[in-house]
């Protein structure tokens, strides 16, 4: 769980301060800006011998470290701290602290609440046929997934009071893929070319696209969730918009290619109109 000054001292070959977490608790729930200036208030504290426990390191030796368990195990699994906040959606109600092992759901937690995520994978092999990525079928089978799982978070069973919690109030849901090497050979594409990353792009953008749609569509049918009002939905943000949210906070351009295949203009009407579910 890394935040960007670290990556700014590997970058710059600086020191890398380790404290005790006793001693700094708070830094658990600052990210941005405001972690690092308490950061940086804790190494003036420890150079004035003010903290109990503290010891610098080499920051890029640290992260040659991290990575070199990474590629020995597997492990330890790497994730951004401040881009995961920064362009969550729920950033208005709480603070992401971590993800799952796979590292694809960030959702808030806190003493009342636990995160429970409810996931469905699309099998893209199935939506190719006579060579072809089927996006009609596509459309449709996202449209059935997000209303099973929307269904799932009513009739699920909860082992503890903060997970229904969590569930009942954000009502997240994570809507994936598997089958995306069969797809391409479905279509005879190699998986190195550059028609594999195109595919990657298009049928993700579907995804995405169906997806938000059709959460907003439920919303219009059974209620926006609980905590709707003040979330980045809410301020007409999508998940593409928020790479310009973390330029800002990072104060430097971000090269990601951001150019689209559909139409989000209806998407954009749905959210704003009916919010989401």
């Amino acid at each position: 769980w890394i935040p960007d000054l670290f990556m700014k001292r590997v970058e710059a070959n600086q020191e890398w301060t380790l404290f005790s977490p006793d001693e700094v608790p708070d830094l658990h729930d600052l990210t941005g800006k405001a972690f690092e200036d308490r950061y940086t208030y804790y190494e003036k504290l420890a150079a004035e011998g003010e903290m109990r426990l503290s010891r610098k390191v080499s920051a890029m030796e640290l992260w040659r470290k991290m990575l070199t368990r990474l590629f020995e195990t597997g492990h330890p699994w790497i994730t951004w701290k401040d881009p995961s906040n920064v362009r969550s959606p729920q950033d208005h109600c709480g603070v992401v602290h971590s993800s799952n092992l796979c590292t694809e759901i960030l959702l808030n937690t806190s003493e009342s609440e636990t995160a429970v995520c409810n996931l469905g994978s699309i099998n893209l092999k199935v939506h190719v046929r006579d060579g072809q990525f089927d996006l009609d079928m596509l459309q449709e089978t996202v449209t059935i997934a997000m209303r099973m799982l929307d269904n799932v978070i009513d009739i699920n069973f909860y082992p503890t009071d903060q997970a229904a919690n969590a569930n009942k109030r954000h009502r997240p849901v994570g809507l994936g893929v598997m089958g995306f090497q069969d797809a391409l050979l479905a279509q005879g594409l190699s998986y190195s070319s550059d028609a594999a990353v195109e595919f990657a792009d298009r049928s993700m953008e579907a995804i995405s696209y169906h997806a938000i749609l059709a959460s907003s569509q439920l919303a219009k049918e059974r209620g926006q969730y609980s905590t709707y009002e003040g979330s980045k939905w809410d301020r007409g943000l999508l998940p593409i918009d928020t790479l310009a949210v973390l330029e800002a906070e990072r104060g430097q351009a971000i090269d990601v290619d951001r150019s689209c295949s559909l139409d989000w203009t209806p998407v954009r009407e749905s959210v704003a109109k009916y919010g989401m579910r």
